[in-house]
């Protein structure tokens, strides 16, 4: 748990059952790396900021800071498909760990937005890996919008990734420059505070060229 952040911020685990050692090995397990970005996502765009970690092959929210009570419902389990958070982490691993993923994937219809067919899937990963960063327009929760970015380590591998959400009205169509820019910002200063040097590459060309 991060304490002290200031100007009315404050943290929680997203999951109680959460194995920190993952986060150990990423060098979050407390957060001190990754705080200073989340904090200024939330200053700069009032949502509220996630980073993501993939566990047992699920997307989970290993941290988040938020600034006032959130009103949306609890994480989502198999997330990977309807929430940003999820789309940009597994757009970048690696083709059989994907596939194995996708497998598990329920695609359930959780908004009249939900990505329900595996054709819809594959043409959102390969527009997340051309523009670097995911949108949720309401495919998770009706209201709820998100944008996530993947945070990568000094040996050029996805680990993690960081998203805002907040009310649709907030990210509405004149705001999402912006709100994208800083957490593409944030994504990519958190990668270079890890050891990340090089550009961003492709990572599926098989699966997502087809």
């Amino acid at each position: 748990m991060w304490k002290g952040l200031g100007r009315g911020a404050n943290i929680a685990s997203v999951s109680n059952s959460l194995n920190w050692e993952q986060g150990s090995w990423l060098g979050l397990s407390r957060g001190d790396v990754a705080h200073p970005y989340l904090e200024r996502l939330v200053a700069e765009t009032g949502g509220t900021a996630h980073l993501g970690v993939l566990r047992e092959g699920e997307v989970v929210s290993l941290f988040n800071v938020q600034r006032r009570p959130d009103p949306f419902r609890g994480w989502p389990t198999n997330s990977g498909y309807c929430t940003s958070l999820g789309t940009a982490f597994i757009t970048f691993l690696p083709d059989p760990e994907l596939q194995t993923l996708l497998k598990r994937l329920p695609l359930k219809a959780l908004t009249t937005a939900t990505i329900t067919r595996f054709s819809q899937l594959k043409d959102e990963l390969k527009r997340v890996r051309e523009q670097g960063y995911a949108v949720d327009n309401e495919e998770f929760e009706e209201g709820l919008k998100c944008i996530g970015a993947p945070v990568q380590d000094h040996s050029d591998k996805v680990i993690a990734d960081i998203s805002i959400a907040g009310p649709a009205l907030r990210l509405a169509r004149p705001q999402m420059p912006v709100m994208i820019r800083s957490v593409v910002k944030a994504a990519e200063e958190l990668s270079l505070a890890l050891g990340y040097r090089k550009e961003r590459t492709a990572a599926n060309p098989h699966f997502l060229a087809g």
